[in-house]
């Protein structure tokens, strides 16, 4: 946040990332301050389908099981699901998450203001996201404002990449569903969206290295342990073998220099394949999935 202060057009578009306090009791629980007047994304979209009174609202489940199914029958062929999710999903699950907006900010100008704040944090929080490797980016982990619409993230244990190395694997970067495009009104991400993603990368970028040594001390520190498997990674968590100290810090490096390369504009997004304790070989392999943006 400081470093969005000190920068002109980030200050000047009130840029930041908002937290709360956390107080550590051990490496297993804490606490954690309450946001005031907040609400999981996920509830604010199913109050917009509740809203329109010709449309009944589907259950999430149903919702799921369709995806599911479609990404069986195109798991190959990306272009083929894509188009088959546009067809068979929009069709039945419509992205409503604009009529939230109408119904909870009914002055033009405060509607306006809601939405330019929403579309601003959602392009900060998903360069930063990206950059650390945040996943887990479901609609119960995004809370949104009730008051301004300001987005705010919690749960940040899928981090550096661990969500690659889910049962179902994330390979996107960052959460840019087409519930929270259909908010940011009528240029999508074409307008404030993307000047914004490209003002916070520039300021990640010009900052790379303050960025890196306040992230080395905490990967590199042995009483951390960042590669713990979490409540996602449950599944999977008995399947992971146990690695001894030296790859655990080999296992740190590489995640530093895939930062690194973020914050210098590579697309390095690797294989889910790679997990803790990976080879060299498949280390190495991974060089081919960075591509320069």
């Amino acid at each position: 946040n400081r470093l969005l202060n000190q920068d002109a057009e980030a200050a000047k578009r009130k840029l930041r990332l908002r937290t709360y306090a956390v107080i550590c009791l051990n490496e297993e629980c804490g606490l954690l301050e309450w946001v005031e007047n907040t609400g999981c994304l996920r509830t604010q979209i199913e109050e917009a389908y509740k809203s329109q009174l010709n449309f009944r609202v589907p259950p999430f489940s149903a919702m799921r099981q369709a995806a599911e199914k479609l990404q069986s029958k195109h798991f190959h062929d990306v272009k083929a699901l894509s188009h088959a999710f546009r067809r068979d999903i929009f069709r039945r699950f419509p992205p409503v998450l604009h009529k939230w907006f109408l119904d909870q900010f009914h002055e033009p100008g405060r509607w306006l203001e809601a939405r330019t704040r929403y579309t601003r944090a959602a392009a900060l929080w998903s360069a930063v996201g990206h950059c650390i490797g945040l996943g887990d980016r479901h609609g119960e982990n995004i809370l949104i404002c009730l008051n301004t619409a300001e987005l705010v993230h919690v749960d940040f244990d899928c981090i550096f990449d661990k969500g690659l190395h889910l049962k179902v694997p994330e390979v996107v970067p960052f959460r840019l569903t087409a519930n929270m495009v259909d908010a940011m009104g009528l240029f999508g991400t074409a307008g404030v969206f993307r000047n914004v993603m490209s003002i916070v990368l520039s300021i990640l970028r010009d900052h790379r290295e303050t960025l890196l040594n306040v992230l080395e001390p905490f990967l590199r520190d042995p009483t951390v342990a960042w590669q713990r498997q979490g409540r996602a990674q449950s599944e999977i968590a008995e399947e992971s073998p146990l690695v001894d100290s030296g790859r655990l810090q080999g296992d740190a490096a590489r995640a530093l220099r895939i930062v690194d390369e973020r914050l210098r504009g590579i697309y390095n997004l690797g294989p889910f394949t790679h997990g803790p304790g990976s080879s060299s070989q498949a280390e190495e392999s991974d060089s081919a999935d960075r591509v320069p943006l």
